[in-house]
Order: structure tokens, then C-alpha cells, then sequence
């Protein structure tokens, strides 16, 4: 698994919905400190994280983030699947989603 590359979306329905979910950050550039703060609406100017990101920012152990769920901070982080998705009901639960995959969870 490459932990390196920046293909994961930080997912929540915290301060929305299911049907309306909302990302963590706003897009940086390649040279650029990773945003985790504030959230956007549209995924395609939220952050992009790589795993190795997630596991040092969200203080999650290595071995750990290959058996998502890990549970923490009042809710868990859980890697994207549609029937986890929509059976969560902790609104503190992240999903890890690539980009391809949010057009299952956000109707255009």
C-alpha cells in the first residue's frame, strides 16, 4: 500500500448530512502545508490527504489504519464504503474516500 500519494478525501456528516456530507479542508499544493481545518462542500476543493497524512495529523497508529475502523475521538475512521456509510450513525465518524467514489454518496 503507497502512503505516500495523495488520493483520500476526509468524509463527515457532522454539521450536515448523509445525503450532504461534507470535507475536511480546502485544497493545498503539492509544497504546501496539508489543510485540516474548516470544511468545504464540494469535494473537489477539499483537501486531498495521503495516508501516511491521516495516520500523523489524526495521531492514528500505522498498523491500525490498515484495519479501519479505528475508533477515537468520539467517533471513529473508517476507510469509504457505501453500506458503512449510510449504517454510521456517530456524526464524529470520518470516512477515508477517494474522489471516484464520491459521486455514490453526492447526487449532482
Amino acid at each position: 500500500m503507497k502512503q505516500d500519494k495523495r488520493e483520500y478525501l476526509l468524509m463527515t456528516a457532522k454539521h450536515s448530512s448523509k445525503a450532504e456530507p461534507l470535507f475536511y479542508g480546502h485544497r493545498t499544493k503539492e509544497d504546501e502545508e496539508r489543510s485540516f481545518a474548516g470544511y468545504a462542500i464540494n469535494p473537489e476543493v477539499a483537501e486531498l490527504y495521503s495516508i501516511s497524512e491521516i495516520i500523523s495529523n489524526l495521531s492514528i497508529d500505522t498498523q491500525l489504519f490498515c484495519d479501519l475502523p479505528v475508533h477515537k475521538l468520539g467517533g471513529s475512521i473508517r476507510r469509504y464504503s457505501m453500506i458503512s456509510w449510510q449504517n454510521h450513525r456517530n456524526e464524529e465518524d470520518l470516512f477515508a474516500i477517494k474522489p471516484s467514489e464520491v459521486g455514490e454518496v453526492v447526487q449532482k
